[in-house]
């Protein structure tokens, strides 16, 4: 067994953990911290696209979202044939019980679902419209060192947050009170079809989701 600390060092070390504890408390009561995400990796994206078969047309991409209660990366946008358009962002909630697709997808008109349904899948997912065009979605989290999974709701994506395994790093900084002890985060995958037309198929859908889920883990959370 390894020797204890003696209590002239260990009690020193405990005030400042305190103290270190205290002060960042004090923060997120004066100065509460707007989440925030590191962008997606759109070159992985794009090389994973064209592996699967897909096309990878750049498009314009969506604006960058950050408030108090969310936060979204940069909306990455391509082209994928058949009249579809492929819109991915990583997003976070500030607060757990806000913590669902639809908040993400509501910060940016290009992806508010209007006519919204909930698919139980597999996976879950959300078909709606948006500007006369089908569109369908699905929220994907990631852990250290997990597999992940989709959701749409607040209650399939909060399972999947605290089942997932956030790593020594960010518990120790939970325990210091330096970030969260979740990360309410997840990335958005949006397909949009031809306008008036028909929503991504069941079969594609399930090989577009396999076919970008490994680039999508590309980049870490931040604080």
């Amino acid at each position: 067994m390894g020797q204890r600390l003696p209590p002239s060092v260990l009690r020193p070390l405990l005030a400042v953990l305190a103290a270190l504890a205290s002060l960042a408390a004090l923060k997120s009561l004066v100065w509460p911290r707007w989440p925030s995400v590191r962008p997606l990796d759109g070159a992985a994206i794009a090389g994973q696209l064209r592996a699967g078969g897909f096309e990878a047309v750049p498009l314009t991409p969506l604006p960058a979202r950050r408030s108090s209660e969310r936060t979204t990366s940069p909306g990455l946008s391509y082209g994928i044939g058949a009249g579809e358009t492929l819109r991915v962002l990583r997003g976070r909630s500030r607060e757990r019980l806000t913590f669902q697709a639809a908040l993400l997808a509501n910060a940016d008109p290009a992806l508010k679902l209007q006519q919204r349904q909930l698919l139980t899948g597999p996976p879950p997912s959300a078909l709606g419209q948006v500007a006369g065009s089908p569109v369908r979605q699905t929220c994907l989290v990631f852990g250290e060192g997990s597999s992940g999974g989709f959701g749409v709701d607040g209650e399939k994506l909060l399972t999947l947050v605290d089942q997932a395994d956030v790593g020594r790093n960010h518990q120790l900084k939970a325990l210091l009170g330096l970030r969260p002890s979740r990360s309410y985060e997840c990335v958005l995958i949006s397909v949009s079809g031809p306008k008036g037309g028909q929503p991504i198929s069941e079969g594609r859908w399930q090989r577009l989701l396999t076919t970008i889920r490994p680039a999508l883990r590309r980049g870490a959370t931040m604080g």
